[in-house]
């Protein structure tokens, strides 16, 4: 799991916020942390949480191209109307050859955009983009 503070989140009116990213082998491992989520030790604290975080959103993102990295900046974006998912990803493979990682919307809870291009610097997109700059705050990264 990594952890990142984001001094200003644009879907949530430029407040500021955390972003925790979960890295697992397939979609099934969520079973598993759901369970765990809200088990007897977990219960408690879950719910707290969950109260205080009216705001927040949660989405599952899968990886579509580069490798996952411990980014300084995401860039959240969307496909432009009328391109085809093959024309979008060949426009930002130069990033990727950069060492980009590109992720994409699989599911949901919230106002997040489709594309998240995790980037270890600043970069410029070919596609308009809501930049954010990442502040790790993890203890023990476990990727990147």
């Amino acid at each position: 799991m990594q952890i990142f503070r984001l001094d200003s989140i644009p879907w949530l009116d430029g407040k500021a916020g955390f972003e925790d990213w979960h890295l697992l082998e397939d979609s099934s491992a969520l079973d598993i942390l759901n369970r765990a989520a809200v088990s007897e030790a977990r219960q408690r604290p879950h719910d707290r949480i969950a109260a205080i975080a009216g705001a927040g959103t949660a989405g599952l993102y899968g990886l579509r191209l580069g490798e996952a990295i411990s980014p300084a900046f995401a860039y959240w974006l969307s496909k432009p109307e009328g391109m085809a998912y093959a024309a979008f990803e060949s426009s930002l493979a130069p990033l990727v050859d950069e060492g980009c990682a590109l992720w994409g919307r699989r599911m949901t809870l919230g106002p997040t955009p489709e594309f998240c291009l995790h980037a270890p610097a600043k970069c410029e997109l070919p596609h308009p983009a809501q930049a954010v700059s990442l502040t790790s705050i993890s203890a023990t990264p476990r990727w990147g």
